[in-house]
């Protein structure tokens, strides 16, 4: 079992954890999603200088430009096949 700090973290395979970590952890996961950082502040309630912050931090550019490429893709697709209806 996890001894629980007063701050209600945990630690964990040799790591401090928090909920705090699972929001910059989400933050991340919806940068990779193609979320942009507006979107992303208002779903976890940072600010988006914060966003910001760890898409600048923790997130691989490349991922970034993949997955906006994947998304115009299938916005594209899905325009093709309405305009088809």
């Amino acid at each position: 079992m996890c001894p629980i700090g007063a701050d209600g973290g945990h630690f964990a395979g040799g790591v401090w954890k928090n909920f705090h970590d699972l929001r910059g952890t989400a933050a991340t996961r919806l940068c990779l999603a193609g979320f942009d950082d507006r979107e992303i502040s208002e779903m976890i309630g940072w600010s988006v200088a914060r966003v910001a912050e760890v898409r600048r931090k923790y997130v691989d550019k490349r991922l970034i430009v993949r997955n906006a490429v994947e998304r115009l893709i299938y916005m594209n697709k899905r325009t093709q096949e309405e305009q088809e209806l």
